[in-house]
């Protein structure tokens, strides 16, 4: 729905909508407190009435304190907040998004009861509702209402009010209604460095988008949000397939931490990202030219960019968050984020101001690839699983050097351009499959192997 969007909002229209996103992305991250963490650790020791019991507790408090952080925010009218952006105000936009955080806070305790309880096809419905929700108000107060970035912010309110009844209608159904403290004494000491990671994490990219607002302009950002939305695909992606993952891995890890079927998810998930990843790069010039107005026309340029810090920051992430999890050593994931984070709050302060949209690229880059790092040695020093790195990096450079070539093809007529990107693409495929780095059939292979697990 991008290429509609940008029909209707300018470029600085939609910067207004990426600010709000800014402020509600890290307002969430406060007030879900980690807890949708603490229901991936505790499901797994408590038994069934226990944990039911248990939810109740994290949800109450959840709940309360949403409603005392919101109420006050608004009953001293954003007391900070209206100087926080340069060109966006308190009233109305950043009180809306005050209450889009608020709502928004009620997905993530119930979305992780469905990935700990495997029901993938419940998740997905969830949130299909959510983004037909959203789709369907964007066009009704942008599109057809002519409301502009207010109409945006408004769609975003009034989703995650329909969104927030349904999570506590499912809620409601999976607790018991037996409050006890102590679960609340048990959970609090492990979310609450989770919230830490969450948001320090968060400021990786935020920080570039904040900084964009402040030191170049509304439009720009608007232009940047735009590229970022249409690299997201792989974030989507990465995270459904590691919904899919992490019971059987948890599951397979206690059977056998050396198991192959690490290494092979790992070439699985690194193939499929770089795949996805390159045929969009590719043809994210034809795609912008095409479908956008002009004032987007420089998103294409920072779309390969963010796809490849994407897929290095997200798809390895996920690679090594897990098995850090399984050796219960989550206390290093707060140092990690507080390390990345910091990086990209200083990088993008002091490149932002003299080199624009690149600085923020630079610093996101930077940024990302110091998180994989620090994880990196954690997880050598803890942890028993191994992937195949050579491999996967390679699977990465090639989908480089296939991008660079790509970018050489300039036919006059743009049929021509799209037809020759995707025979390279397919040709990048045919390529890895001829060195034997990976192929569609060690996907096939791996799944049918795998199955049996869930």
């Amino acid at each position: 729905m991008i290429p509609l969007y940008t029909h209707y909002l300018t470029a600085a229209e939609y910067g207004v909508i990426s600010s709000v996103t800014i402020f509600t992305t890290i307002m969430i991250a406060f007030l879900t407190m980690g807890l949708n963490g603490a229901v991936t650790r505790f499901y797994v020791e408590y038994n069934p009435e226990q944990f039911r019991e248990f939810l109740l507790a994290i949800s109450l408090f959840q709940l309360l304190t949403g409603i005392l952080i919101c109420g006050l925010f608004t009953y001293f009218n954003g007391i900070f907040l209206d100087g926080l952006f340069n060109n966006v105000r308190y009233d109305p936009f950043l009180k809306l998004g005050v209450w889009i955080s608020f709502f928004a806070m009620f997905s993530a305790i119930p979305l992780a009861v469905l990935q700990m309880r495997s029901k993938a096809l419940q998740y997905r419905i969830y949130t299909t509702i959510s983004f037909v929700l959203l789709t369907s108000l964007m066009i009704y107060f942008v599109v057809r209402g002519d409301q502009g970035s207010l109409g945006g912010v408004r769609a975003l309110l009034y989703s995650n009010m329909a969104m927030a009844i349904l999570y506590t209608f499912y809620l409601a159904m999976s607790v018991s209604f037996i409050f006890r403290l102590e679960y609340l004494k048990s959970a609090l000491p492990l979310s609450l460095p989770i919230m830490v990671y969450a948001v320090f994490g968060l400021m990786i990219e935020v920080s570039s988008k904040f900084y964009i607002e402040r030191f170049v302009s509304l439009a720009e950002l608007g232009v940047f949000n735009v590229a970022q939305q249409i690299s997201s695909v792989i974030l989507l992606v990465t995270n459904a397939i590691n919904m899919a993952w992490v019971p059987i891995f948890f599951e397979e890890s206690k059977r056998n931490e050396k198991s192959d079927a690490f290494r092979e998810f790992g070439k699985i998930l690194i193939y499929c990202l770089v795949v996805l990843g390159l045929g969009i790069s590719m043809l994210s010039k034809e795609f912008v030219f095409y479908f956008m107005p002009p004032s987007y026309a420089m998103a294409h340029i920072y779309i390969p960019f963010i796809m490849m810090i994407y897929i290095i920051g997200n798809g390895y992430w996920v690679l090594m968050i897990n098995p850090i999890t399984f050796a219960k050593k989550t206390m290093y994931l707060p140092l990690i984020s507080v390390l990345s984070g910091s990086l990209a709050i200083v990088l993008n302060r002091l490149l932002v101001p003299y080199y624009g949209t690149n600085g923020a690229i630079i610093s996101l880059m930077a940024s990302n690839v110091a998180q994989i790092i620090f994880a990196f040695f954690v997880m050598k020093k803890y942890c028993v699983v191994s992937y195949d790195f050579i491999r996967m990096n390679l699977i990465v450079a090639m989908g480089i050097i296939f991008y660079l070539l790509s970018s050489l093809i300039d036919f006059s007529a743009m049929e021509f351009n799209v037809a020759a990107k995707i025979l390279l693409l397919g040709i990048f495929v045919l390529v890895l499959g001829m060195i034997k780095v990976y192929s569609l059939n060690d996907i096939r292979k791996f799944l049918s192997h795998n199955f049996d697990i869930i």
